[in-house]
């Protein structure tokens, strides 16, 4: 019996904790927000997904517990799971997903220090809103401006057509 807790996840082992302390996916939502608005990104990324969790099926809540996720992840420049978010968003939520997240997550990704993941994002919603290319065209002349990038970072925008 002492070996089922080192077996449980600690994010699952938390979401029990929580549920059984009666957290609501609201309570869960306010907490993250809180936490990103503080600077505690890595506290802001737990609750929404425990947030997430407890939501369940309550689609609207899950749209605004991602975006809260999202944003902690851009901050703490943890590229690759916005991307990943981002694609799996993009099939969950395709509605809800505007080109001015993307661009709002890019510059997060860069002030993060995670300009190749930047650059990823706004090729993403270049790809995924075409009819404002403009937008996504023009952010990343302003990333290339914003800051000196690195050689990877260069042949990336080259290999991408952006330069």
């Amino acid at each position: 019996m002492t070996g089922i807790p080192s077996r449980i996840g600690p994010l699952a082992l938390a979401a029990l904790l929580l549920l059984g302390c009666g957290k609501s996916a609201a309570d869960l939502k306010e907490s993250a927000q809180a936490a990103l608005d503080a600077g505690d990104l890595g506290t802001a990324v737990e609750q929404a997904d425990l947030a997430i969790q407890v939501a369940g099926t309550d689609r609207a809540m899950v749209w605004q517990v991602e975006q809260i996720r999202l944003r902690a992840l851009a901050a703490n420049g943890q590229g690759g799971q916005v991307v990943a978010s981002l694609a799996r968003l993009s099939g969950e939520y395709s509605a809800q997903l505007k080109s001015s997240l993307y661009v709002a997550l890019a510059g997060q990704l860069r002030d993060g220090g995670d300009t190749s993941a930047a650059i990823d994002v706004l090729d993403a919603g270049n790809r995924a809103f075409p009819a404002e290319s403009e937008l996504f065209t023009a952010a990343i002349a302003e990333l290339q401006q914003g800051q000196e990038l690195d050689p990877a970072e260069i042949e990336k925008l080259k290999a991408l057509g952006y330069l």
